[in-house]
């Protein structure tokens, strides 16, 4: 792709990944993005002089693209773990602890639940999940082990969850889990999209709790050895021994993107933000990208392209995909999306020694809570806690699918609803109500497609009709997952995408582009 003119749509982590790989390819790179800074869901702000990160705060330490780019942007020295606080599951009789050997909340065989759920729960969902698996050694799978049949069947998270395990987990743990990383409902959700190691044992006529234990004796042996080889060469981060489940970095997560624009201007790709895309269209064997600078009713300006990544938001990507590849657009128009947001709050009053409290949607709405989750930040990295000083930071989190209504209310009154959700979760563990001392609203408009049932196969449709129009990828959440390491890779595949690269050389960590 050498010398090749490539525009991206989009400066979000997903773009701005396919940049960088654009960039390594010798391609001329333009970054277009809307809004004032790069960055999309890594964004930080301060509050009360402090700096918080108001959308991702973290990555998944253990799906390598993550870490990947923080080191590849130059800030592998700023990795840094969580300290030991941990989560609980918020319920009105009382914080309950977070059960380990999980995955998504769906408990493996000798998953402890005594200390989330009753006694009556924890003998009915081991009832449940005794007649599910003899029931499963009698059911023929979807599809046989390692087979493309039933590679395309899907279902919802809930019909499975609660003939699996029962309707306690779906509630208690699940469903706010779920809740917090999609913002949807379990009974919408696609098991295939949201935890694809369950529906594969599903697909293939397994109980779900044997491929929990798979998948915690997989994590066993990579901690053991990241962490041997962590040894060999340096301390883990936070001089923990282990390699820990979540890495963030030190000064916020917003970092990533402000040396990753470095980079990227370093290599010669221009970044220019505040610049809306209002049209896509072909021209001969390229493209024009229609810009308006300054908003909606700024100057307008035209780019031309040899290719083009869309690594919009979902509502804005259909948009633009409709009028060159209408059947994709029409595809990508149907994806759900939900608005959340996030209130970050500097408190002078006592927190829970927790990292944060999940909010299950029966609890709050039996309780008149809002908030479906909330981060003790400053209990949760230290880094963050040196940085406060003796104010404590909180994030309170708003927003799930059919809940949205309250994002409505205005700044100051989703502040004050905020601290009174934290009060009455707070006094479970007999703590006052929070001293706030400065308050800040971070909105995220439409940022979150619903991985709904079907919703790989629109995808892989989607990708079909798209690889079909020469010069065009697409990127970002909605494409393989909301976390920071799908974006990473689906952004990184449309960069292999146009540089036609092949599977092997997609699949590699650097240099995946031929110059």
């Amino acid at each position: 792709m050498s010398g090749s003119r490539v525009v991206v749509l989009g400066g979000g982590v997903s773009g701005l990944s396919a940049a960088l790989d654009l960039v390594d390819a010798g391609a001329d790179v333009t970054v277009v993005e809307a809004r004032a800074e790069p960055g999309g869901l890594l964004h930080r702000e301060r509050v009360a002089g402090v700096p918080v990160d108001v959308g991702v705060e973290a990555v998944l330490a253990r799906r390598p693209e993550g870490v990947d780019l923080v080191r590849r942007v130059g800030l592998g020295d700023r990795l840094v773990a969580p300290t030991a606080a941990a989560p609980g599951v918020w319920r009105r009789d009382g914080v309950r602890s977070l059960p380990r050997g999980t995955v998504m909340g769906v408990p493996g065989t000798g998953t402890d639940l005594s200390g989330v759920l009753t006694p009556e729960e924890v003998a009915r969902t081991r009832s449940v999940m005794t007649r599910a698996a003899g029931a499963r050694a009698r059911r023929a799978p979807v599809g046989p082990p390692g087979s493309d049949t039933g590679q395309d069947v899907d279902v919802d998270v809930a019909s499975v969850v609660t003939r699996e395990v029962g309707p306690h987990v779906l509630d208690v743990l699940v469903e706010p889990l779920l809740g917090g990383v999609h913002a949807g409902r379990t009974d919408e959700l696609s098991l295939r999209a949201t935890v694809p190691a369950l529906w594969r044992a599903w697909r293939e006529g397994r109980p779900l709790a044997q491929a929990v234990d798979e998948a915690a004796e997989k994590a066993a042996g990579e901690a053991a050895g990241e962490a041997a080889g962590e040894s060999a060469r340096q301390p883990a981060p936070s001089g923990q021994g282990a390699a820990p489940v979540f890495t963030g970095v030190r000064g916020g997560m917003a970092g990533i993107v402000d040396a990753a624009v470095e980079v990227l201007r370093r290599g010669g790709a221009e970044v220019r933000t505040g610049t809306l895309v209002t049209g896509l269209a072909r021209s001969g064997a390229g493209w024009v990208v229609d810009v308006a600078v300054g908003g909606p009713h700024g100057t307008s300006e035209r780019l031309t392209a040899d290719a083009v990544v869309v690594a919009l938001p979902t509502r804005p990507a259909a948009r633009l995909l409709a009028a060159v590849a209408p059947e994709a657009g029409d595809l990508l128009d149907a994806v759900p999306v939900v608005s959340v947001a996030t209130v970050a709050l500097a408190v002078a009053s006592p927190v829970p020694e927790r990292s944060g409290l999940l909010v299950p949607p029966h609890e709050a709405e039996a309780a008149g809570v809002r908030a479906k989750a909330v981060t003790f930040s400053t209990r949760k990295w230290g880094w963050l806690a040196d940085e406060a000083g003796d104010r404590e930071v909180v994030r309170v989190s708003f927003g799930r699918r059919e809940e949205e209504e309250v994002l409505r209310c205005p700044d100051a009154d989703l502040v004050d609803l905020a601290a009174g959700d934290l009060a009455r979760l707070l006094a479970v563990d007999g703590l006052p109500a929070p001293v706030v001392v400065d308050g800040h609203v971070a909105r995220w408009g439409g940022a979150l497609p619903q991985h709904t049932v079907g919703h790989a196969a629109r995808v892989e449709r989607i990708r079909r009709v798209v690889s079909g129009v020469g010069g065009l990828a697409v990127a970002g959440g909605w494409v393989d997952g909301v976390g920071v390491p799908a974006c990473i890779a689906s952004g990184r595949a449309a960069a292999a995408a146009l540089a036609g690269a092949t599977p092997a050389q997609r699949r590699g960590r650097a240099g995946i582009l031929p110059a």
